[in-house]
């Protein structure tokens, strides 16, 4: 993706709000949970931010994960902000509205979509799918949902 979507301009938005998105998670519970069920964070990384709140708070333990997904590659950075935006997350950390509230429009709740080229045999007959041609799909992933 390039542009306002793309996934540079998500990493660098993570890297700008790092620490006020830190100091809004008072509790580590639903969030690191949430990116832990989706797979954004493993078993490791999990349990070691777990470790890291209990010895130094949530606030410095969740600054320094955020940091290690810096790392990662631009398909966890962009699920990471579909799972911070998701409802439950504004409802239990109520400092994130405002940033949720400032994101671009482009990214905002609108969606965050990718363009994906299948084989017609990849296609359900009931989408009308011709043999042998390719299907151009949009598929839109909902933030905050």
């Amino acid at each position: 993706m390039a542009g306002l979507g793309g996934d540079g301009h998500l990493r660098h938005l993570l890297k700008l709000h790092r620490t006020e998105i830190a100091m809004a998670v008072d509790d580590v519970f639903p969030l690191l949970h949430g990116l832990a069920d989706h797979d954004i964070v493993p078993e490791h990384v999990f349990k070691e931010t777990l470790s890291q709140t209990e010895r130094e708070g949530s606030h410095r333990a969740f600054h320094a994960l955020l940091t290690w997904l810096l790392g990662r590659d631009a398909t966890a950075v962009r699920d990471f902000w579909a799972v911070l935006f998701k409802d439950y997350n504004l409802e239990r950390y109520s400092r994130l509205r405002p940033l949720h509230t400032a994101f671009p429009a482009g990214l905002q709740a609108a969606s965050v979509q990718r363009v994906v080229m299948v084989a017609a045999s990849e296609v359900p007959v009931t989408c009308g799918a011709a043999r042998g041609k390719h299907v151009l799909f949009r598929h839109t992933q909902e933030l905050g949902k």
